[in-house]
């Protein structure tokens, strides 16, 4: 509606309302999603919301449609964990979720608002379903890209996030927005906790970095302030020897936690980057060790 905010800069498409940030919509597509039928990606997307805190299903998903398609919805609270002032604040959120498919294309629809302000601005969004379309591949309504083949390829429940012009593969959980026209892959959990990963490469011009000397470096050179740094010289990523750390990191008066793994081969040092808030960290703490573990050089 023309009283919301829109918002695409995020990997999805999104808006908020102009009287509370927080009361927000989105939408991300998933395409090739294997052979998931809409029934089994419904499932999978639902199970993803059982990780949140104090997950409390609301209805369970019932059969609808959306933009003239069979679509699931189902209403869900949880409890989001804001960071205020540097200080950790609990708020229940409400969530109504869409899921539907088109051709070889998932869409998966998000109303979430403070459960508060939750039915402020539930006729908005009823509104935004009403009129949803869908573009088609088929009828020439939109130009295939780079981006087409996400998960025929990858692990079962995983995505691929970076594209073909890389010589590796990240891969994150489907249930994660991956930010396509980014310079170098990233992937964040949801609108309400932007805990996220990325993938960057550095090239050694005149020596041979190691993971080491890459971090003795950054912490020489960065304006940051550094604390409760923990190293691991024996991590591993993607099944080769790497060198990794955890740290909190004073970023614009809010400290965020950090892990960084990096991988040396072939004068090429490949860094992993996992971001969080200090409440949201161990959360997805699984979820990253995963995407390090199945990390892939070509």
């Amino acid at each position: 509606t023309i009283t919301w905010v829109p918002d695409v800069s995020g990997g999805a498409a999104g808006a908020h309302s102009s009287t509370s940030t927080k009361n927000i919509v989105s939408a991300r597509t998933l395409r090739q999603a294997k052979n998931y039928t809409l029934e089994e990606f419904t499932t999978i997307t639902v199970k993803s919301f059982k990780k949140m805190d104090d997950y409390q299903v609301v209805t369970e998903p019932a059969e609808t449609t959306l933009g003239g398609q069979k679509a699931y919805v189902t209403e869900y609270k949880a409890t989001i964990t804001e960071t205020v002032n540097n200080k950790a604040v609990k708020v229940v959120y409400k969530f109504k979720t869409f899921v539907a498919k088109l051709e070889a294309t998932f869409t998966i629809l998000t109303y979430c608002a403070p459960e508060s302000d939750y039915e402020a601005t539930l006729d908005d969004f009823n509104t935004i379903v009403e009129k949803f379309e869908f573009k088609s591949f088929e009828d020439g309504e939109l130009e295939k890209d780079d981006f087409m083949d996400t998960t025929t390829n990858a692990p079962e429940g995983y995505q691929i996030a970076s594209n073909d012009k890389y010589e590796f593969r990240l891969y994150v959980p489907i249930t994660w927005t991956v930010q396509r026209r980014t310079y170098n892959p990233k992937a964040y959990y949801s609108a309400t906790d932007l805990s996220n990963v990325t993938l960057n490469t550095v090239k050694a011009d005149e020596y041979v970095y190691d993971g080491k000397s890459y971090w003795e470096d950054y912490t020489a050179s960065t304006s940051f302030e550094i604390s409760d740094v923990v190293i691991d010289e024996n991590a591993k990523m993607g099944g080769r020897d790497a060198y990794s750390v955890e740290f909190t990191q004073k970023i614009s008066g809010t400290s965020y936690r950090m892990k960084q793994v990096f991988l040396s081969v072939n004068s090429v040092v490949y860094v992993f980057t996992y971001t969080s808030t200090l409440a949201n960290y161990d959360r997805h703490l699984e979820d990253v060790s995963k995407m390090i573990e199945m990390f892939e050089l070509k």
